[in-house]
């Protein structure tokens, strides 16, 4: 049986072991925990983040030269900018959960009776918006045990 360690190229070895270093110093410099979130690489002297943080993001734009030195100091290289690009992740992985507890039909009808009275046009509707929310979901009453 051969080792895991004879399936993985030794030049693929190294580009991983230079990007985790790489991620290390630009985490290092911004004083962030970036484990994930960044995915940097260096081509034609130019440094090209990627990440899904947006915080991230922005403050690395503003410290870019002191990164681009930073980085060229620590791996003894010369590089001439740094790009940050902002990559959005698949949607699913943000799923909204939401813990609605149900609402008796008293209470639908009591916002319903509130939202009539209300002059203000805007907040009329989202109180009407949740009770018609409510209202597709049918209330279920636990009805007490004997």
């Amino acid at each position: 049986m051969r080792k895991i360690n004879y399936f993985i190229n030794d030049g693929l070895s190294e580009r991983l072991d230079q990007l985790d270093k790489l991620s290390d110093l630009i985490s290092q410099h911004t004083h962030m925990c970036l484990d994930n979130r960044i995915w940097p690489m260096i081509r034609n002297r130019r440094l090209l983040v990627l990440t899904d943080d947006p915080h991230f993001a922005t403050q690395a734009r503003f410290t870019q030269k002191t990164l681009c030195h930073h980085l060229n100091k620590a791996l003894n290289i010369k590089l001439n900018g740094v790009d940050i690009k902002l990559i959005a992740m698949p949607l699913a992985s943000f799923g909204r959960k939401t813990n609605r507890t149900p609402m008796s039909e008293q209470t639908i009808e009591t916002l319903a009776s509130i939202a009539q009275q209300i002059t203000d046009e805007g907040l009329r509707q989202a109180l009407v918006r949740v009770a018609l929310v409510h209202q597709t979901h049918t209330y279920q009453p636990q009805t007490a045990k004997a």
